[in-house]
């Protein structure tokens, strides 16, 4: 009797009949293959009169019959009746996988996953592999084995229960009651590696031809194997890899525990002995789908070199089958490259990289899974006429791009990437937020150094490390021009102390800083001061800076962008996060946090955001933007304002090694406006909307998205959408807003598992009539995603969520993210408003990684977790529990439902909320769309389009109704 430890996470493996007596005829037979007339299983047939002793792993040996069905692992075990759909599972072109006959599904242990990856990412255990030879293959995930005979099933599965549920603690009647509950597929039952599971059922070969050294008695079982990323592949392939561990001999006592009822029975059981090795390209794109047509070359494979071959319907290339005297441990080396050269490949589930080729060790007997994505689909082209002088390319790879959640990292990187234009300050071992113990020494070479600023706010007085420094408080201040009135500026921490220490140095030194709008103008919060103080001399040194009103008639000037040039080579900062008061925080978003004085008052709820950090080529986009806008603008050529010199092809930034980002630097630049000619005068440049409407139209899983307004909806098409009599068959007359395609994808055919979006409860704008507008537009937003749909799939498709600190108070959402299935990601400045989408300028760093992982992209899969566990509140080592994005998002749903049983930071959205101060005493009117002159001031002041072309007196009476 073999050794049985018990332990399901011990990893043991059997085949799924038991062995026949040796020397004695065939008893089993192999009809239908993988992949042939796109069959998507494997039948094998097996003699109904056959028997053998069969040592199970723990017990007596039995006589068994050999169609007999054994669990191969340990696993949960499932029963789908005929006709049914398997949950979760899908055919390889993408319908429901609904199985003919009587089925039982084994689900692979959890713990058991790792080591079948591990089994299978060389191929083989039995030759070395190199680098060029790891990875690419498929792990099993579920087994089925369908056309159970339902006359011996609930014996099989009482013993299973009976074995977990033993006498007397459980009564007969019990374990019957399971039993049928598991026929009904109300249950699941734990079935050990090696246990009688059930038997074949008849052949009933109806259409199907019995194969050769069948007959119509015997009986027939059609296996499908899936793989960790839910997609199925070849069920002969994993037999074959389970029979090759037997043939191990190093690690002797190892196998014989893994392998059941023995090493010797596993190494000479006929059944994966009838299969044929073969070479099998499985080509899916970058949802885990299979591709039909993708055409490639694999050569010397597939033939010589330039060679092209093309997957099949099912996205499958299969090579010729093995023959007698074939080496099936032969390896072969080549290069798989896609014919179109737009296509980027990496293996799934999991790689490092991708790339236009892919150098691999094939085996003669090997199933690559590749995982290929055509970035321009990703990243649409520029519109309108591209400037003849360095525009901003589509898009640039080799990148590393470092995402950060809220304020408190992004001023610490910040703060770091200043000082080391001008100081040797050695950073390392220093925790985020603090400083060195000691400055480092002056540069000895500044030439070349550079900070660059387009901001929508700058406070000089802003503290970026974490205020545990006597000289950070109290803050300093100043008057309207710029002069000093109680303390000063420290180099060691305040921003205008740094730029002033990098302008004494000879950094270049700009800010281009929009001139506010407001109602009351105030030298501290309208940038004139910041422009004042790092627009003079400092030292030997001058910086230069902009008061920017160039735009439409009511734009703003709204990018968050900074590029450094220093000691350590030239990053740029992009997001949504200002330098500017208010904004420090935490993920923890921590009440009266002592830390945040520098950046805060520390008595606020809080101030949820994201930045990002760009190394690479596309930090030169960056740079391209602000030299574009500062060049074009009247003011340079006066005071001493200088050009910003051009980039010689010789400075272009090189593809970092090894760094896996593509990115895409998109912008929102408003058409029709003289001041910017480098952007087409009829369209501007609408690359941020185009980039995120884009997004949501390829997505085939979720969207994810974090905004401070969700205003973008088209007015005319919300009421006709509420007065449609058929809802769903609504056809909107503006498809490109935000709204249009997102409910495109929610309540169109193939709708997404879900869309998840994250919004501030209280928005407290200033005039506070503009809180009301935005409240019901954003209403609006909401409603017009699913109106027409069943109230439960309204509530399984979108969740709209607050956020809440600590405290319990409502943190303020001021992020721009977007995340789509875990490919794309999106960080900036630009919300979803038709003010932000196409008037005001934005700047926003789109992201898709080539390193793979579980099958997703690497870089917007960590964004997005990180993310959902500082909203559930979950510790560094629970990111495995919002991995999986379904799940993740039945945790935020049970959060802001109120039905988590733990901590967590959200609240579900109030459609009724309008904001506490509106409903005041004194406060302005509410919002009413009937009314013309609210109307006015909605379209030309708060949320306008800059398609529209812009009315000088109704710009104007909208400015002055609304401050009055």
């Amino acid at each position: 009797m073999p050794e049985f430890t018990g332990n399901v996470h011990n990893l043991e493996l059997a085949l799924p009949f038991p062995a026949p007596a040796s020397g004695g005829n065939a008893v089993f037979a192999i009809g239908r293959t993988f992949g042939a007339a796109a069959f998507d299983g494997l039948d094998v047939w097996v003699d109904e009169s056959a028997t053998n002793t069969y040592d199970p792993p723990d017990g007596a040996a039995l006589t068994l019959p050999i169609r007999t069905l054994i669990a191969c692992t340990h696993g949960w075990l499932r029963f789908v009746a005929a006709g049914a759909e398997v949950p979760g599972l899908r055919t390889r072109t993408g319908q429901p996988l609904i199985v003919t006959d009587a089925t039982l599904v084994l689900g692979v242990w959890p713990t058991l996953r790792d080591n079948l990856e591990r089994i299978a990412e060389d191929g083989s255990y039995l030759i070395p592999q190199t680098e060029a030879g790891h990875g690419g293959r498929p792990a099993l995930e579920y087994l089925l084995y369908e056309n159970v005979d339902l006359a011996t099933l609930d014996a099989a599965i009482e013993a299973l229960i009976k074995e977990a549920r033993p006498d007397p603690f459980f009564t007969l009647a019990e374990r019957t009651a399971m039993v049928a509950a598991f026929r009904a597929g109300q249950i699941q039952i734990l079935a050990r590696a090696g246990r009688v599971i059930g038997e074949a059922a008849a052949g009933d070969p109806g259409p199907l031809e019995v194969p050769a050294g069948a007959n119509d008695s015997w009986r027939r079982v059609t296996f499908r194997t899936v793989d960790r990323l839910g997609q199925l592949f070849d069920p002969a392939y994993f037999l074959r890899r389970v029979q090759e561990l037997g043939d191990l001999v190093e690690i002797p006592v190892v196998i014989d525990k893994t392998l059941i009822p023995s090493r010797d029975a596993v190494k000479d059981h006929p059944l994966p002995k009838l299969t044929a090795g073969r070479r099998i390209v499985d080509w899916r794109n970058e949802f885990g789908r299979p591709v039909a047509g993708a055409r490639f070359t694999l050569a010397p494979v597939t033939g010589a070199a330039g060679a092209v071959v093309e997957t099949d319907a099912a996205g499958l290339w299969i090579g010729p089958a093995l023959t007698a005297g074939d080496d099936p441990l032969a390896v072969a080396h080549g290069v798989l490259a896609p014919e179109d050269d737009r296509i980027r490949i990496g293996t799934l589930p999991n790689a490092p990289r991708s790339a236009s080729a892919l150098e691999r060790d094939v085996i003669a007997d090997d199933y690559l899974v590749v995982s290929a994505v055509d970035l321009e689909a990703w990243f649409p082209g520029r519109v309108g006429a591209a400037p003849s002088i360095e525009p901003i390319r589509r898009f640039s790879e080799g990148n590393r791009v470092t995402a950060m959640l809220d304020a408190r990292r992004t001023f610490s990187m910040i703060y770091r990437a200043f000082r080391r234009t001008f100081r040797n300050d050695d950073f390392s071992g220093v925790e985020e937020g603090g400083r060195p113990a000691a400055e480092g020494p002056p540069l000895p070479e500044v030439t070349g150094n550079r900070i660059y600023i387009a901001g929508w706010k700058l406070a000089p007085e802003l503290w970026l490390p974490d205020f545990v420094h006597a000289e950070a408080f109290p803050p300093p201040e100043y008057d309207a021009d710029a002069n000093m009135t109680v303390g000063a500026f420290s180099a060691t921490g305040h921003l205008m102390g740094l730029l002033h220490a990098a302008i004494a140095a000879g950094v270049d030194v700009r800010a281009q800083l929009w001139r506010q709008q407001q109602e009351s103008p105030d030298f501290t919060t309208d940038n004139t001061a910041a422009v004042k103080f790092v627009d003079r001399a400092v030292g030997s040194g001058r910086g230069q800076a902009i008061l920017d009103g160039v735009g439409r008639a009511v734009g703003s000037h709204h990018q968050k962008a900074v590029v450094v040039q220093n000691a350590d080579g030239r990053l740029a900062f992009v997001g949504g996060i200002d330098l500017a008061m208010n904004r420090w925080d935490t993920p923890e978003h921590f009440p009266n946090d002592d830390r945040a004085r520098g950046g805060r008052k520390i008595d606020n709820a809080g101030f949820h955001d994201t930045h990002c950090m760009i190394e690479g080529p596309a930090v030169d986009d960056v740079e391209t933007n602000f030299r574009q806008r500062w060049n074009a603008h009247p003011h340079v050529g006066l005071e001493g304002r200088t050009p910003v010199p051009a980039r010689t092809p010789e400075e272009a930034l090189d593809p970092i090694p090894g760094a896996t980002h593509a990115v895409q630097i998109n912008r929102t630049v408003p058409p029709g406006v003289p001041g910017f000619p480098f952007v087409s005068s009829e369209h501007g440049d609408p690359g941020a909307r185009l980039a995120r409407v884009n997004a949501i139209r390829r997505a085939r899983r979720f969207v994810y998205i974090e905004d401070q307004y969700l205003t973008m909806v088209d007015s005319l098409d919300h009421a006709t959408l509420l007065a449609s009599p058929n809802p769903l068959a609504f056809v909107p007359t503006a498809p490109d807003t935000i709204a249009a395609a997102l409910r495109e994808r929610i309540v169109g055919p193939d709708p997404l598992q879900f869309v998840a979006i994250l919004i501030p409860r209280t928005l407290g704008e200033d005039p506070r009539f503009a809180d009301g507008v935005l409240y019901e537009m954003r209403k609006r937003f909401i409603t017009f995603l699913t109106h027409g749909l069943p109230e439960e799939q309204k509530r399984d498709r979108l969740l709209v969520c607050h956020k809440r600190n600590r405290a319990g108070q409502f943190t303020y959402v001021h992020a721009k993210n977007m995340v789509v299935d875990d490919v794309w990601a999106s960080v900036g400045s630009s919300n979803i408003g038709y003010r932000s989408q196409t008037y005001d300028t934005e700047i926003n760093c789109d992201v898709v990684d080539g390193e793979i992982a579980r099958g997703v992209r690497r870089y917007a899969r960590d964004l997005r977790v990180a993310l959902w566990r500082e909203h559930l509140r979950l510790g560094p080592g629970s990111a495995a529990v919002v991995l999986d994005p379904r799940r993740g998002f039945e945790m935020l749903r049970a959060a802001a439902e109120g039905s988590l049983a733990r901590p967590h930071d959200l609240a579900p959205y109030d459609p009724t909320y309008i904001g506490d101060d509106l409903t005041a005493p004194g406060a302005p009117p509410l919002y009413d769309p009937a009314n013309p002159n609210h109307e006015i001031v909605r379209t030309h002041l708060i949320d306008p389009d800059s398609r529209s072309p812009d009315d000088p007196l109704l710009d104007y009476f909208a400015l002055l109704a609304l401050i009055s």
